[in-house]
């Protein structure tokens, strides 16, 4: 049984997408290895694991761990690296980078700044014994000498919840769906403003979403296992994306797992190949996918394919059959425990 000790941002805390990986890799090898928990800015509701915000503990879980996986962002705990290297050289260290560090397409830094952070990652990253990233994208923005043994673990959707949830038949009038913050850059206006007809859209977060042409009920920010209950009774899930992200989002997985229909639109899509790598797998693997740009035109287009597909009944018969247990995060925790078996 191996001796485990994660570092991480958050632990089980219901309201915050950015815990949900973490929190399930902890639940998941709690079963089959020895844990200890140090979440360094929140810990979230009590369970079984004995999760601890205590500095002198988590120096002591170093004593009695073989293998120790620090999480991030926040990145300022990635450099317990150096320490855990002199004191303790024999011991295993992943880092699991959920965003880049030093290059980040989604801050605007200047080249000295960009050089002292790649400076700072590669030397971080030379003691690693492995490293995790999220997308095949977050690979070509990690500072590292080898590349090709960088792991990627996707986020996925939480089976553990999802399989307690039926999702509804799809019909019409459709009602959309969205989870999550809604950014300037997503540029929502031109869906929000179609005509919609009998259609409406359910949207989950604090973001100020705002239309005349469609009804929109607005949720808030509710529990995780909440979001999932209210996905499930839409048909379409949307979501906005670019071929500047590295990003497949939670939200995106919580939409699979539930074998929704999803609606992304994609800045300047013409085709397929214009869609990052990591979302054209997800797309060729996700029949319930459909792509367009972000103009009135193609979205309405669009529209009209995925209601004609409803109508026929096409799209039922797909969900139906369709396994998506390879997005998972129980996936994922395969994936994590097959590289700590080869360490």
């Amino acid at each position: 049984m191996r001796k485990l000790l994660f570092i991480i941002p958050r632990y089980n805390v219901l309201k915050n997408v950015s815990s949900f990986r973490n929190t399930y890799w902890v639940q998941s090898f709690s079963k089959k290895s020895q844990i200890n928990v140090f979440a360094y800015e929140e810990i979230g509701d009590f369970d079984s694991i004995n999760a601890s915000s205590s500095l002198w503990k988590m120096f002591m879980s170093l004593f009695k761990s073989e293998v120790i996986i620090i999480s991030g962002p926040p990145f300022k705990y990635f450099s317990l690296i150096f320490v855990i290297k002199v004191f303790f050289p024999l011991k295993k260290v992943i880092l699991d980078y959920r965003d880049p560090f030093a290059i980040n397409p989604r801050f605007s830094l200047n080249r000295l700044q960009t050089l002292y952070r790649s400076i700072i990652e590669f030397y971080i990253n030379s003691f690693a014994t492995e490293i995790i990233v999220v997308t095949e994208e977050a690979k070509d923005y990690t500072v590292c000498f080898n590349k090709k043994n960088i792991k990627v673990i996707d986020n996925g959707f939480d089976d553990l919840i999802t399989e307690n949830v039926v999702s509804r038949k799809f019909c019409l009038p459709v009602t959309y769906g969205y989870a999550g913050k809604v950014y300037p850059h997503n540029n929502t206006d031109v869906f929000l403003d179609l005509e919609h007809g009998k259609d409406k859209l359910i949207y989950i977060g604090n973001s100020n979403l705002q239309s005349k042409s469609i009804y929109l009920k607005s949720l808030g920010t509710i529990a995780y296992s909440e979001v999932i209950k209210e996905l499930s009774c839409v048909d379409i899930c949307l979501l906005w994306s670019n071929i500047n992200t590295y990003q497949t989002y939670t939200k995106l997985y919580d939409y699979i797992g539930l074998k929704r229909i999803i609606l992304l639109i994609w800045d300047n899509y013409s085709d397929d190949n214009s869609l990052s790598k990591s979302m054209l797998s997800i797309k060729n693997d996700y029949p319930l996918m459909y792509a367009t740009s972000n103009e009135e035109t193609t979205i309405a287009s669009c529209i009209e394919v995925i209601k004609a597909d409803i109508q026929s009944g096409k799209l039922d018969q797909i969900s139906k059959n369709l396994d998506v247990s390879k997005f998972s995060r129980k996936e994922g925790a395969k994936k994590l425990q097959k590289i700590i078996e080869n360490l």
